[in-house]
Protein backbone atom coordinates (compact mmCIF):
# COMPACT_ATOMS: atom_id res chain seq x y z
CA UNK A 1 0.00 0.00 0.00
CA UNK A 2 1.05 3.23 -1.03
CA UNK A 3 2.47 4.40 2.53
CA UNK A 4 -1.09 4.10 4.57
CA UNK A 5 -1.15 3.64 7.76
CA UNK A 6 -1.99 -0.28 9.00
CA UNK A 7 -5.22 0.95 10.83
CA UNK A 8 -6.49 1.46 7.12
CA UNK A 9 -5.53 -1.69 5.72
CA UNK A 10 -8.80 -3.46 6.79
CA UNK A 11 -11.28 -1.04 5.67
CA UNK A 12 -13.19 -2.12 2.70
CA UNK A 13 -12.66 0.67 0.47
CA UNK A 14 -10.24 1.17 -2.63
CA UNK A 15 -6.86 1.92 -2.20
CA UNK A 16 -7.70 5.77 -2.91
CA UNK A 17 -10.48 5.77 -1.05
CA UNK A 18 -8.20 4.95 1.93
CA UNK A 19 -5.91 7.93 0.83
CA UNK A 20 -8.43 10.46 0.66
CA UNK A 21 -10.40 9.35 3.81
CA UNK A 22 -7.13 9.55 5.58
CA UNK A 23 -6.17 12.95 4.56
CA UNK A 24 -9.45 14.26 5.61
CA UNK A 25 -9.21 12.56 9.11
CA UNK A 26 -5.57 13.98 9.36
CA UNK A 27 -5.89 17.35 7.77
CA UNK A 28 -9.20 18.24 9.62
CA UNK A 29 -9.70 15.79 11.84
CA UNK A 30 -6.06 17.12 13.57
CA UNK A 31 -6.66 20.39 13.02
CA UNK A 32 -10.50 20.90 14.68
CA UNK A 33 -9.12 18.33 17.89
CA UNK A 34 -6.64 21.15 18.21
CA UNK A 35 -8.35 23.88 17.74
CA UNK A 36 -11.08 22.26 20.16
CA UNK A 37 -9.08 21.49 22.93
CA UNK A 38 -7.26 25.24 22.39
CA UNK A 39 -10.68 26.71 23.02
CA UNK A 40 -11.86 24.21 26.12
CA UNK A 41 -8.60 25.19 28.37
CA UNK A 42 -8.86 28.88 27.40
CA UNK A 43 -12.21 28.85 28.39
CA UNK A 44 -11.22 26.91 31.87
CA UNK A 45 -8.61 28.87 32.53
CA UNK A 46 -10.99 31.77 32.12
CA UNK A 47 -14.05 30.42 34.00
CA UNK A 48 -11.66 28.34 36.65
CA UNK A 49 -8.52 29.54 37.23
CA UNK A 50 -5.25 28.33 36.52
CA UNK A 51 -3.69 25.03 35.26
CA UNK A 52 -3.88 23.38 38.13
CA UNK A 53 -7.68 24.19 39.50
CA UNK A 54 -8.77 23.93 36.21
CA UNK A 55 -7.24 20.37 35.61
CA UNK A 56 -10.08 18.52 37.15
CA UNK A 57 -12.77 20.33 34.94
CA UNK A 58 -10.33 19.30 32.17
CA UNK A 59 -10.79 15.78 33.14
CA UNK A 60 -14.48 15.05 33.70
CA UNK A 61 -15.12 16.93 30.04
CA UNK A 62 -12.40 14.55 28.66
CA UNK A 63 -13.89 11.18 30.52
CA UNK A 64 -17.40 12.23 29.22
CA UNK A 65 -16.36 12.60 25.69
CA UNK A 66 -14.44 9.24 25.94
CA UNK A 67 -17.74 7.50 27.32
CA UNK A 68 -19.42 8.96 24.59
CA UNK A 69 -16.85 7.71 21.78
CA UNK A 70 -18.33 4.30 23.07
CA UNK A 71 -21.51 4.17 21.35
CA UNK A 72 -20.25 5.64 18.52
CA UNK A 73 -17.66 2.94 18.02
CA UNK A 74 -20.46 0.85 18.53
CA UNK A 75 -22.26 2.13 15.95
CA UNK A 76 -19.81 1.95 13.68
CA UNK A 77 -18.47 -1.47 14.22
CA UNK A 78 -22.03 -2.89 13.63
CA UNK A 79 -22.51 -1.21 10.28
CA UNK A 80 -19.17 -2.38 8.83
CA UNK A 81 -19.92 -6.12 10.17
CA UNK A 82 -23.14 -5.72 7.83
CA UNK A 83 -21.30 -4.72 4.90
CA UNK A 84 -18.88 -7.17 5.64
CA UNK A 85 -22.00 -9.61 5.57
CA UNK A 86 -23.01 -8.55 2.20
Amino acid sequence: MFGLAPELAFIPLSQEGQMKGKLVIDGIGSRLGRGTSSLVSITLFALVGGPGESAIFAGIIATCFALLSIPAARSISREFEDMQAE
